[in-house]
């Protein structure tokens, strides 16, 4: 059984939070993998043990976000690959935009089955 797990990337919630000139300022934001995702991502890894196949992972993130070690941690659960979306112009708080993204990119892999976490802990959609 082929599954695809939606990976969303969040700010660390230990990132300092700072305004400058009227507006949040994220040069200094530190990401991770939703937690959620990663829940997500090991009953994925259960599923592949019982009935074989492969797990795949599917990110979507901004191009200023810097995962690399995340990512790794999720190969070393048992996940068999990544595949990377990075936009200029992501933004965690337009899930419509976002899903358009994520279901282009999942048609060529058709997958058995699509996993995701039960929410962002950033903007508290999916």
């Amino acid at each position: 059984m082929d599954i695809a797990v939606l990976i969303k990337i969040v700010p660390d919630s230990e990132s300092r939070l700072e305004v400058r000139g009227g507006k949040l300022d994220e040069s200094d934001f530190k990401y991770m993998v939703n937690p959620y995702d990663e829940f997500a991502v090991e009953q994925a890894v259960q599923f592949k043990e019982v009935a074989g196949g492969k797990v795949t992972l599917v990110a979507l993130f901004s191009e200023t976000s810097s995962i690399d070690t995340d990512l790794r941690k999720m190969l070393a659960i048992g996940a068999d690959e990544v595949i990377v979306l990075r936009q200029s112009d992501y933004r965690g708080d337009r899930p419509a935009g976002n899903a358009t993204v994520l279901a282009e990119a999942l048609k060529p892999l058709q997958p058995d089955l699509v996993l995701c976490g039960v929410q962002g802990i950033d903007y508290y959609q999916c």
